[in-house]
């Protein structure tokens, strides 16, 4: 006979149903607005504008917050949520549903450069990844090396890992940096290795590149030997 559903799977269910109801109770400007938006961690007025393209997103967002529509406040009395968990996975998938690649991709792309407008460039990676501009990854990369002043050795792998070895052939100092947290974590064959690819691509970079920083990376790489 049928197996019996499980309190788990009932309760997905019932999410989903309600979810479902939920949204097509929307208008189709308001649903259009939370599909752009379910590629976000985090949702404001400004962030949502730049994806959407919609000026009255500060009204959107207020009015689904008024509604309790999936939406929690990240601070008391602001105008910045995030989506529910579940929901943001309803919402993850009906857009992958009803929106091409190319169009998803734009939105990506348009948080990232919000992201990196306004420095806040940890976030923007992601965002780079997901539109499929590794390059724009890398070099948002390279400024957060350049311009972080705090550790960031517990992300930064993560992200360094998702580059293709021809763009990390470009940005010697992002494989040093690598080497330099391997170094850290005891990761000795790791962090030579990549001392090894940051020496290659130093001797092919364009004639162009800056002879100061190269000069500083190869010491720093001998340095580390």
């Amino acid at each position: 006979g049928d197996q019996p559903v499980s309190y788990t799977h009932l309760d997905v269910y019932k999410r989903q149903f309600l979810t479902s109801e939920a949204l097509d109770s929307l208008t189709a400007d308001e649903r259009a607005f939370l599909l752009q938006t379910a590629i976000l961690a985090e949702l404001n007025p400004e962030l949502c504008a730049a994806v959407t393209g919609r000026a009255d997103s500060a009204e959107i967002l207020a009015r689904l917050g008024k509604a309790n529509l999936f939406l929690v406040a990240l601070n008391t009395g602001s105008s910045h949520y995030r989506y529910q968990n579940f929901f943001a996975d309803v919402l993850a998938t009906r857009l992958r549903q009803t929106y091409s690649l190319e169009e998803i991709n734009r939105l990506h792309a348009a948080a990232c450069h919000w992201y990196r407008d306004h420095n806040r460039l940890l976030q923007a990676v992601p965002h780079a990844l997901a539109a499929g501009e590794i390059a724009l990854a890398a070099d948002i990369l390279e400024d957060v090396v350049a311009n972080s002043e705090d550790d960031r050795g517990d992300i930064l792998p993560h992200w360094l890992q998702k580059i293709p070895p021809v763009v990390l052939d470009l940005h010697p100092r992002l494989r040093l940096q690598w080497a330099i947290l391997n170094i850290q974590h005891g990761e000795i064959k790791q962090s030579q290795a990549l001392l090894d690819d940051a020496e290659r691509s130093l001797a092919t970079l364009p004639d162009d590149s800056d002879g100061a920083n190269v000069a500083a990376w190869r010491k720093d790489i001998f340095a580390l030997r």
